[in-house]
């Protein structure tokens, strides 16, 4: 449940999230989960990684993992041998930084928010537009992204943890559409988190080399 807000008179900055952490990002419809992401992203050392579970509105697993370090970027889908699909491109870049956050945020105060006390900013959506706060690692997944469609005048709300100071939820609340975050660890994520889950459960199947 999101909760009210409560003022408090104590002055709390922006937020501005280490852009190295893993998580969890459960896609809310009201008090349904639609879908489960897990997420690796390193800013500085310039690597990411998403794996969507299979899920209500997703049939089968999907991963994207970004290696600009090591100039690759492997995408899969499926999670049987008959269903599974995988590319292997070379490609260099830099991954963005994830958290995009508007600064004409406007701090709220203490709300509960996904069960837990929370401080929370909003800000209104000027543009019938997707989602500001998570971007693509790139563009060849843009397709595949879930995104919280918003409409102008739509009041957009972020949160982080009281006592975590980790982001807690991004939500649309005019639609009580958008993201939990849970299991939130700041931190350059293993390199274990940067692999396509199939391809390590089943050594046998392969990701061939394509043209970008």
């Amino acid at each position: 449940a999101m909760g009210s807000s409560v003022n408090v008179d104590i002055p709390v900055p922006n937020p501005d999230p280490i852009e190295m952490f893993s998580m969890h990002i459960n896609y809310m419809k009201g008090s349904a989960v639609t879908m489960v992401q897990h997420m690796a992203w390193d800013f500085l050392y310039n690597r990411a990684a998403v794996h969507f579970e299979v899920s209500p509105s997703f049939p089968t697993t999907m991963t994207q993992v970004t290696r600009y370090d090591l100039g690759y970027f492997l995408q899969s889908a499926g999670n049987s041998l008959s269903t599974f699909q995988c590319e292997n491109l070379t490609m260099t870049g830099h991954v963005s930084k994830f958290w995009a956050l508007p600064p004409n945020m406007v701090f709220k105060g203490l709300a509960t928010v996904a069960g837990v006390q929370a401080y929370t900013w909003e800000f209104l959506s000027t543009s019938s537009s997707t989602k500001s706060t998570e971007k693509v690692v790139n563009p060849i997944w843009s397709s595949l992204e879930s995104k919280i469609v918003r409409g102008a005048g739509d009041v957009m709300q972020f949160s982080i943890g009281m006592s975590s100071m980790n982001p807690v939820a991004y939500m649309n609340l005019n639609t009580s559409m958008g993201y939990h975050y849970t299991n939130y660890i700041v931190g350059n994520p293993p390199l274990s988190a940067y692999v396509v889950p199939e391809l390590v459960s089943h050594p046998d199947w392969k990701c061939p080399k394509s043209s970008p």
